[in-house]
């Protein structure tokens, strides 16, 4: 009769993470076949990749050029400054109940439109820190508009639909400029 230990397959000895040597592991990246931790690993549809490979492939999708963030910094800031004060004076017309419910509904589609402007205006290219400056140019849009308006009416158009459509523009453009 065979011994019952041969009959079972040698385990391999746990590795150490490349980036976190104190941690053990028996994952490997899926691609470039390093050992990685929990906190390492990405999830990808192919497998489990390591941060490494994930930001070289990342390097090939990502093709912005250095001026493209504040092209698209400029352009939400245009668009936000000329867009907001109309929504702002919509709004305040309507009153508070419609006009929330105005923001619900328009939102997402000026954050869609705002998206694609923003990266035609770019040329289509893609880039990691794309949207940030999109919404960043946003928000100083906002400020800009709300001011000029402010010192060329004396009212403050600020109200809560404002913010509303203003946070679901946004909340809808970031998937979009990713």
């Amino acid at each position: 009769m065979a011994d019952s230990h041969a009959l079972q397959p040698p385990v391999a000895a746990p590795l150490r993470c490349k980036r976190h040597p104190e941690v053990e592991t028996r994952l490997r990246c899926n691609r470039c076949d390093e050992p990685m931790c929990t906190r390492c690993a990405v999830h990808t549809p192919v497998g489990y990749r390591c941060r490494d490979c994930i930001r070289e492939h990342q390097d090939r999708v990502y093709n912005m050029e250095p001026g493209d963030p504040w092209i698209a910094m400029g352009t939400g800031m245009v668009l936000a400054a000329v867009g907001l004060p109309v929504a702002g004076f919509v709004s305040g017309l309507v009153g508070i109940f419609l006009g929330l419910l105005i923001a619900f509904l328009t939102g997402g589609a000026a954050g869609t439109l705002l998206a694609r402007i923003v990266r035609r205006a770019v040329q289509r290219r893609r880039g990691r820190r794309l949207g940030l400056f999109a919404v960043v140019g946003v928000l100083l849009g906002c400020l800009l508009g709300s001011a000029v308006l402010f010192v060329l009416t004396g009212r403050l158009f600020l109200s809560p639909a404002l913010l509303v459509f203003l946070a679901v523009t946004l909340v809808s453009a970031w998937p979009l400029l990713k």
